[in-house]
């Protein structure tokens, strides 16, 4: 499977269980289109600085510390309770700068993101920076939410019911 933010070109790839990752890395660098190929390019420590680097590209070099490193520290594979905010995921981080997703029916790890959204409109505007397009999936939910940053709020799939259930 392969996801990409074409506006950046950046990709995140799952490998079919007959590729080797070293495989991998080696197909991909051996292509002239590609610039980086790097196993674990979207969880080790070290790359924070780059992700931190790639967020204010995306977002605009004005952007505040406490944004990007709000955007980091909530788009972090939680990987137990040894490391403090979990493993960096770029690509959630960078796909966060452009949409987010809400799900009111949704109960497993939420990242925002269409496969674990969050669960809440609260999460949601809260989750996201200003510029963001927030798609609701259809339903219904008795919660009411403030909004006080420029966002775009879309429903997906069918009618959202915000304020009574």
């Amino acid at each position: 499977m392969t996801i990409a933010v074409p506006e950046i070109g950046v990709q995140k790839v799952t490998l079919r269980p007959s590729l080797s990752v070293e495989q991998a890395v080696r197909d991909y660098r051996a292509q002239p289109s590609v610039e980086f190929a790097e196993p674990k390019a979207f969880g080790t420590p070290p790359y924070v600085s780059g992700e931190a680097a790639l967020l204010w590209s995306a977002l605009g070099t004005d952007t505040s510390n406490r944004v990007v490193r709000d955007l980091i520290e909530a788009t972090s594979d939680n990987v137990g309770a040894w490391v403090a905010k979990g493993r960096v995921n770029v690509f959630d981080a960078l796909r966060r700068t452009r949409e987010a997703w809400v799900d009111f029916g949704y109960r497993g790890e939420r990242h925002g993101t269409f496969e674990k959204p969050f669960n809440t409109g609260a999460q949601g505007i809260s989750g996201v920076i200003p510029g963001t397009t927030l798609y609701i999936k259809a339903g219904s939910t008795a919660e009411t939410a403030r909004i006080a940053k420029a966002l775009t709020i879309r429903a997906y799939g069918g009618t959202v019911t915000l304020g009574r259930n």
